[in-house]
C-alpha cells in the first residue's frame, strides 16, 4: 500500500495549516484551489481520479468518521479539519474500497486524533504572527492538554486553537476605481475546540467519548480581477458589486471502544457528523452575463446577492473484530458498517433589482411577471431546494496469510448496498417551478489482492489489485431555457439518474533502507482503469450543468519519495510523482461537436515534485536549524479543442507552479522558536484564470497568498 503520514510536529516544520499544504506535499496528489468559500475548500486529485461532481472519489476521514460531502451541484464542498492538535494525517493512494467503502476510489486522507494517555500529561501549544507583503497581518494561538484523571482508569485530553489569515486583495468601485470599497478583502478566521475522555473500567477495556468543533469565516475569495490588477506591483483588485462571505461550521460526536477479548480485539466507533454551510456570492456578474451578454453591468448601484445554504448531517456505525497476534500466521479482521448521510443544498437569488435589468433589456419598463410570466418569489428570482440521503450498509474482511516467514498474501471484500434518495424543487421566474424526486440502489462488490515479500533487513516488496466506486444518483431535469443548449448537445432533456462509476487499480511497489539505513526510499508503479465516469456537461449559457456517465480513463503512473542523512545533522528529502491520466473512449454528442475524445488528459498536472533539506546544529544547551521546502507542478500538457463542450478559447492551459519557504529556529526543552518565509519568491503565478460565462469579459484569477514573513512559537511537553 502507497501510504504518506505526516506527524503534527512534521506538520509543524514545515508550517502546514490546512489541507492544501498536505497535498502539495504528497506524492501522486493534487488539488484544485477554491476560489470562493473558506480557505481550505479544495477539490482533491489521488493518483489522477478527481471528480467536482457526485458522491466524492476521495473519501475524507476524521478518526474513523467518514466525513465527505456529496457535491450537489455546485455549491457542496468538502469540509477538512484544521491542522492543530492531531496525532497524524494520512494519505492513502489507490482504491481503498474494501476497508473504507464508498468515496474512496482515488484514496483516502485520514485525520487522525490524539488520544487521551492514562498515565502521563501531555502540553502542545502554538502561537505565530505574520506579515504578508501587500497585505494584512495574520496571527494564530492554540494550546492542548492531556491529564490523567485518575492513573490508569480515566483521562482528558482538551485543545483550543484559533487563527486569522490576513487578506492581500482589495475591493474597489467598478465605476470609480482608485475607490477602495473593503482593503484586503479576502481575508479568513478558523476555531476548533475538541474535547476526549478515555475511560478504562479494565485493563482489556477503553472506552472514549469525544467531541470536535470547527468554525471557519471567509469574507471575498481569493479572487482578483486581470483587468484591474498588476500582480508585479502589488495590486490585487476585484470590482464586485457586493462583498462575498461564509461561513463553514461543523461539530461531531464519536464514541470509540476497544475491547481486547483474548486473540481478538473488538473495536467499535459510533459518531454523529453535523455541518451547516453557508456562502454568500455575488450573483451581479453572472445575472448580467446570463441576460445581458456582459458581466460588467452597465446599469450604475446594480446588484444580485446570492445565497447558498448547505447542511449535511451523518449518523455512522461501524463495528470490528480483528486478530491481534502479530506473530501469527493468520492475521484477519471482519466488520459492518452503516451509515445514514442526509444533505439538503440550497440555493437564491436575490430579484429585488431584476426590473432594472429587464427595462434596460427591453428598452422600456416591464416586470419580471411580464417578462418571465411569473412573479418574484418572496423577492427571489430562483431558487432551488435540494435533498438528498445516501444511506450504506455493509460487510467487509481481509485476511493476511504468511506463506514463508516474508511472503505474504492477502485477500480482501466489501459487500455494500447502497441507496440514494434524491427530492429537487425550484421555484421563482428565472427557471419556474417543479419538483421532482428520485431514486436509485445498488449492491456494488469491491475486492482486494495482493502479496508482499520482506527482503533482508527491513524492505518490502508488494503488488496489489484493487476495486473501488462511487455511488451514483439522481437530479432534476432542465428547465425549458435551456432548450437551446440541449439542442446543441443532441438531447431533448437531460438524464434523471446517473449510475455508479468504478476503478480498478494495479500497483507493484517496494520499500527499503539503504548503507546502513542513511537512505530511505520507496517507489510504486501503477495503473488505475476509470470506467463508467460520472461526469459534468455544461450547458453553456443556461449557465447550468447536469451529470452523465460518460467514458472511461485510464491513469498510469509512478511514485518515488527518498529521504537521506548523509551526515547526522543533516536531513534531505525529495519525491517525484508522474501521472498520465487521460479518458480512452470519445463521447460523441451533436455533431462535430464531443464532450471528451480519446487521448483527452483528465485535467491534472502530469509532475509533481517537492523537495526539502534541514540541517541541524547544537546552539548552547539546546539546537538549531534550518530548512528549505520547494514543491513543483508541471502545467496541463493538454490543449483545448474547439469542438469540445465547454471550450473557451481565452482560457489558457494552468500554467506550472513553483513555491519555495524556509525556516529558521531553535528547541530548547520542548520550546521552539523559529522564523520563516513563505512563497520566498513572491510567486504570482496566476493557476486560476476563468471567468463566470463564455461571453463574460470579466477575467479573474488565483495566485498564491505574496511573500509572507513570521515567527512561530512552539512548546511540546
Amino acid at each position: 500500500m502507497s501510504i504518506t503520514a505526516f506527524s503534527q510536529e512534521g506538520l509543524d516544520k514545515i508550517g502546514a495549516r490546512d489541507v492544501d499544504d498536505i497535498t502539495r506535499l504528497t506524492p501522486g496528489v493534487q488539488f484544485q484551489r477554491a476560489t470562493f468559500g473558506a480557505s481550505n475548500r479544495s477539490s482533491i486529485s489521488i493518483r489522477g481520479i478527481s471528480s467536482t461532481v457526485g458522491a466524492n472519489t476521495v473519501g475524507v476521514y476524521l478518526d474513523d468518521t467518514p466525513i465527505q460531502v456529496r457535491n450537489i451541484y455546485f455549491s457542496s464542498t468538502n469540509a477538512y479539519p484544521r491542522l492543530f492538535d492531531l496525532d497524524r494525517v494520512e494519505v492513502l493512494r489507490g482504491p481503498q474500497g474494501t476497508l473504507f467503502g464508498a468515496g474512496s476510489q482515488g484514496g483516502t486522507v485520514r485525520f487522525i486524533s490524539p488520544q487521551p494517555d492514562l498515565q502521563d500529561t501531555h502540553v502542545y501549544a502554538r502561537g505565530e504572527v505574520a506579515s504578508t507583503r501587500y497585505g494584512a497581518a495574520s496571527y494564530e494561538a492554540g494550546v492542548a492538554v492531556g491529564v490523567p484523571l485518575v492513573t490508569d482508569k480515566i483521562a482528558i485530553r482538551a485543545s483550543g486553537w484559533h487563527r486569522r489569515d490576513g487578506g492581500w486583495i482589495d475591493r474597489v468601485d467598478l465605476y470609480d476605481q482608485d475607490r477602495v470599497l473593503e482593503k484586503n478583502v479576502n481575508h479568513s478566521e478558523a476555531t476548533v475546540g475538541r474535547i476526549a475522555i478515555t475511560f478504562a473500567p479494565t485493563e482489556n477495556l477503553t472506552i472514549t467519548p469525544s467531541f470536535l468543533y470547527q468554525e471557519e469565516k471567509s469574507n471575498g475569495g481569493n479572487v482578483y480581477w486581470l483587468s484591474l490588477s498588476d500582480p508585479d506591483k502589488g495590486i490585487y483588485r476585484n470590482a464586485s458589486n457586493l462583498g462575498s462571505t461564509g461561513k463553514d461550521r461543523f461539530g461531531i460526536a464519536a464514541l470509540a471502544l476497544n475491547w481486547e477479548l483474548g486473540g481478538v480485539d473488538l473495536v467499535t466507533n459510533t459518531s454523529y457528523f453535523k455541518r451547516n454551510s453557508d456562502f454568500f456570492p455575488d450573483y451581479t456578474g453572472t445575472v448580467s452575463s446570463t441576460l445581458l451578454g456582459t458581466a460588467q453591468p452597465p446599469i450604475p448601484g446594480l446588484t444580485a446577492q446570492g445565497y447558498w445554504l448547505d447542511d449535511q448531517e451523518n449518523f455512522t456505525q461501524e463495528i470490528r473484530l480483528q486478530s491481534n497476534d502479530s506473530s501469527a500466521r493468520l492475521s484477519w479482521v471482519v466488520g459492518a458498517f452503516y451509515s445514514h448521510a442526509k444533505q439538503r443544498a440550497r440555493q437564491f437569488i436575490d430579484g429585488s433589482q431584476f426590473d432594472r435589468i429587464l427595462e434596460y433589456l427591453a428598452g422600456f419598463p416591464i416586470s419580471v411577471e411580464e417578462y418571465f410570466g411569473s412573479p418574484l418569489v418572496d423577492g427571489f428570482a430562483y431558487i432551488t431546494d435540494d435533498r438528498t440521503k445516501d444511506e450504506q450498509l455493509a460487510a467487509f474482511g481481509q485476511l493476511d496469510y504468511k506463506l514463508t516467514d516474508r511472503l505474504t498474501v492477502t485477500g480482501g471484500l466489501r459487500v455494500s448496498y447502497t441507496k440514494f434518495d434524491f427530492v429537487s424543487s425550484t421555484d421563482g421566474p428565472y427557471f419556474g417551478k417543479s419538483s421532482v424526486p428520485g431514486s436509485t440502489s445498488q449492491t456494488p462488490v469491491t475486492p482486494k489482492f495482493g502479496i508482499s515479500y520482506e527482503t533482508d533487513g527491513d524492505g518490502l516488496l508488494y503488488a496489489n489489485i484493487s476495486k473501488g466506486f462511487r455511488v451514483g444518483g439522481a437530479q432534476r431535469p432542465a428547465p425549458v431555457t435551456c432548450a437551446g443548449d440541449l439542442a446543441a448537445l443532441g438531447i431533448d432533456q437531460i438524464p434523471q439518474t446517473y449510475g455508479s462509476d468504478s476503478v480498478w487499480a494495479y500497483e507493484a511497489g517496494a520499500k527499503g533502507t539503504f548503507f546502513d539505513r542513511k537512505v530511505q526510499a520507496e517507489a510504486s508503479i501503477f495503473q488505475l482503469d476509470w470506467s463508467n465516469i460520472q461526469r459534468s456537461v455544461s450547458l453553456g449559457q443556461c449557465n447550468l450543468s447536469y451529470i452523465d456517465n460518460l467514458g472511461s480513463a485510464r491513469s498510469r503512473g509512478f511514485d518515488l519519495a527518498i529521504t537521506a542523512r548523509p551526515v547526522p545533522a543533516l536531513t534531505l528529502g525529495a519525491s517525484v510523482s508522474y501521472t498520465n491520466a487521460k479518458y480512452a473512449v470519445d463521447v460523441p454528442v451533436a455533431p462535430p461537436n464531443f464532450i471528451v475524445r480519446d487521448g483527452d488528459t483528465l485535467g491534472i498536472r502530469p509532475w509533481t515534485v517537492y523537495l526539502n533539506g534541514q540541517l541541524d546544529f547544537p546552539l548552547g544547551s539546546g539546537e538549531a536549524y534550518i530548512r528549505a521546502d520547494y514543491s513543483y507542478e508541471s502545467k496541463n500538457k493538454q490543449a483545448p479543442r474547439p469542438n469540445r463542450v465547454g471550450y473557451d478559447p481565452l482560457i489558457p492551459r494552468p500554467p506550472e507552479t513553483h513555491l519555495v519557504s524556509m525556516r529558521a529556529g531553535s528547541n530548547f526543552d520542548g520550546l521552539d522558536v523559529s522564523v520563516f518565509v513563505d512563497n520566498l519568491f513572491d510567486s504570482k503565478t496566476n493557476f486560476g484564470l476563468n471567468r463566470d460565462t463564455s461571453n463574460s469579459p470579466v477575467f479573474y484569477g488565483g495566485s498564491f497568498r505574496p511573500r509572507t514573513v513570521g515567527l512561530t512559537v512552539s512548546y511540546r511537553k
